[in-house]
């Protein structure tokens, strides 16, 4: 009974050791102690084909992937971390077509510019094209539109998160 005690004790006292050092993460994050706050400046849309809702849905996705992974708090502007971006590419291809006019597999690619500026070290600034698809076995592409559109958003806000928190 003491030995679990002590051990439950030491196993306490090393988590906590480890999320005060300020630079790991169980999101894999490495954030540096001074580093408190983000800004996601709305994304907004070039391609000429996107629906009017994957700005929001693709902006709202990358707030809440950083704010409640990374633990930064979100600020409208000038944040420690500043994220903004534009979408590039949104197209809709048949990938699998039929004898017919229809194709029974259609691929959504959806890729964002993401540009990334640490306030706190200007140097560690980028910009970096993500791209992701995902393949869906319908003809009625406004039945299923927004989830797929939310699930590619996931996707690359993983990919964003990876890039400039993750170090990957």
């Amino acid at each position: 009974m003491i030995k679990k005690s002590v051990g439950f004790i030491l196993l306490t006292c090393c988590l906590f050791y480890l999320s005060g050092c300020g630079v790991y993460s169980f999101s894999g994050a490495a954030i540096p102690k001074d580093v408190k706050t983000t800004s996601i400046i709305p994304i907004v849309s070039k391609a000429t084909s996107a629906p009017n809702a994957l700005e929001r849905i693709f902006t709202e996705q990358l707030r809440n992937k950083m704010s409640v992974e990374s633990g930064l708090s979100l600020v409208n502007r000038k944040g420690d971390y500043e994220f903004s971006g534009v979408i590039t590419t949104y197209s809709v291809v048949p990938i699998s077509p039929t004898d017919g006019s229809f194709a029974t597999k259609n691929r959504i690619t959806l890729t964002v510019e993401i540009n990334f500026v640490n306030n706190k070290k200007p140097e560690e600034a980028w910009t970096s094209n993500f791209t992701r698809y995902v393949e869906f076995n319908t003809q009625n592409l406004s039945a299923v539109e927004e989830a797929l559109l939310t699930d590619l958003s996931k996707q690359i806000a993983q990919d964003v998160f990876n890039k400039a928190l993750a170090n990957w």
